[in-house]
């Protein structure tokens, strides 16, 4: 995926994250879905509007889902 004018392929690129982590959320370790977090969270920046918009309501997903990354975010926010 490109951070460029086109990003034609970032549907296909949302719905493989999206089944990995959304569906199957119980078999991947939750370090390994903090670095997802991480690099979409980098890739969001670099994209045009509409994929940044999807990109974060993906992170939006994961945050609101996951168990442990509301203890993370709850910890960052009490500090």
């Amino acid at each position: 995926m490109l951070a460029g004018a086109s990003s034609s392929d970032l549907p296909i690129a949302l719905q493989c994250l999206d089944a990995l982590i959304g569906r199957r959320r119980r078999q991947v370790p939750m370090l390994r879905v903090f670095a997802f977090v991480k690099r979409l969270s980098t890739l969001a920046l670099q994209m045009d509007c509409h994929g940044s918009l999807a990109l974060l309501a993906l992170i939006n997903n994961i945050m609101t889902v996951s168990l442990a990354a509301s203890l993370v975010l709850g910890s960052l926010a009490g500090a």
